[in-house]
């Protein structure tokens, strides 16, 4: 485990902005479409992040995080921790890089993600939920080498997410609220942080958003504005 963990700090969006750079050639540009729910309905748009090479958006972190370690950190191996998703990109990005790859993966976590990551050239090593989550925290695992790439909690992995942000404004400029997924939030700090920089007044649509969901307004379809919503496919 490091000595020490940098500290908690905003992403930039010049960091976000190079993070998109940096992955082009690895992840998918996907599209905003929108959801056809009928005339009464506001205007909805889902960002389609199953279509990343993974099925899952977490390949925008992974790919940044892996792009960003040493040559010696990648010549360690890489490892993470992660129901699925994570575990994937991580695994795609070190393909790519030509480095090995482990996942401490839980060992509740659908079959079908079992086998991409073994697919994609991970070793994996079950354990129950509540092991990985403490290794999480230690960023450890007893017989795990390598170089640790946290799922969520590493600033490169949440630039890298970022870029989703910056796609969704591209597309949707007059979007009125964006809502994402939360597990560990590396999603929803990585969107937020490239919104708020491009568009503060939207970095606080949540308190109008939340006003909306308690009182049952919905939005006419002849005001002015988008909701997107990242179809990311879960977590972990």
């Amino acid at each position: 485990m490091p000595t020490s963990l940098e500290a908690v700090r905003p992403i930039e969006l010049a960091e976000i902005q190079e993070a998109r750079r940096r992955i082009a050639h690895t992840i998918v540009r996907t599209p905003l479409v929108r959801l056809e729910l009928g005339a009464a309905y506001p205007d909805i748009r889902l960002k389609l992040e199953n279509l990343q090479p993974i099925n899952a958006y977490k390949l925008r972190g992974a790919a940044n995080a892996v792009a960003m370690l040493t040559e010696s950190e990648r010549k360690r191996g890489v490892w993470t921790i992660s129901a699925g998703n994570a575990g994937q990109g991580v695994a795609y990005a070190a393909l790519r890089a030509g480095v090995p790859c482990t996942v401490v993966s839980i060992e509740t976590a659908p079959a079908s993600k079992i086998e991409r990551m073994k697919a994609l050239g991970a070793r994996l090593v079950p354990v129950p939920y509540e092991v990985a989550w403490k290794a999480l925290g230690e960023r450890s695992f007893p017989g795990v080498e390598g170089t640790f790439v946290h799922p969520f909690d590493d600033h490169n992995f949440i630039a890298g997410h970022g870029t989703m942000g910056l796609e969704i404004l591209e597309d949707a400029p007059d979007a009125v609220a964006v809502v994402a997924a939360i597990g560990g939030g590396g999603l929803i700090t990585g969107v937020g942080s490239a919104i708020k920089s491009l568009n503060p007044p939207l970095g606080r649509s949540p308190s109008v958003l939340r006003k909306r969901f308690r009182t049952g307004r919905r939005r006419s379809s002849t005001e002015p504005g988008a909701t997107a919503y990242s179809r990311a496919c879960g977590s972990g």
